[in-house]
């Protein structure tokens, strides 16, 4: 049992040494001049598609800090967290995502998505009726997601056998 403590233990400190070094990453990023936060995000796109996840980590929260109301932010943020496993972090960005705007099924349906990996049905329910109420009206081969996306017949499809 004291082995788990310890390992627990170290799984804090090194998030705070994390925490700091993202927080150092964010100063200098700063000083940089990159001040437009779509540029920024678009960076941060960039470097997660490449797999360069911590500078991609540093360039999305350096573009909510310039302007909170960034929607395509939080996503990321999220896709970035539960990339390494933080899925309470994930949960948050896209909490965040939901209430800047709520008519959008893709932050929906991810939300529900992921509530569902953390056993919270009730709550994962609510958030798939809410994409899929979202998805009426929507033709199945609309992409929801950029070029290689998901569409909507897959979202829908994902929901009605997870909802039956």
């Amino acid at each position: 049992m004291g082995d788990i403590v310890g390992r627990d233990e170290s799984k804090r400190l090194l998030s705070l040494r994390e925490h700091q070094r993202i927080k150092w990453d964010l100063t200098a990023a700063t000083r940089v001049g990159v001040v437009d936060p779509h540029a920024l995000l678009d960076e941060a796109r960039a470097l997660a598609d490449a797999g360069h996840l911590d500078e991609a980590l540093v360039r999305c929260r350096l573009a909510l800090a310039r302007d909170r109301r960034l929607v395509g932010g939080y996503g990321l943020l999220a896709t970035l967290a539960e990339a390494r496993g933080d899925l309470e972090g994930a949960c948050h960005a896209l909490g965040r995502a939901a209430y800047l705007d709520p008519g959008d099924p893709l932050t929906q349906f991810r939300f529900g998505l992921l509530e569902w990996r953390r056993g919270r049905t009730v709550k994962a329910r609510g958030r798939l009726r809410a994409a899929s109420a979202l998805l009426d009206g929507l033709p199945d081969e609309r992409l929801l997601d950029g070029p290689e996306g998901l569409t909507v017949g897959r979202v829908r499809s994902v929901v009605t056998t997870l909802l039956v």
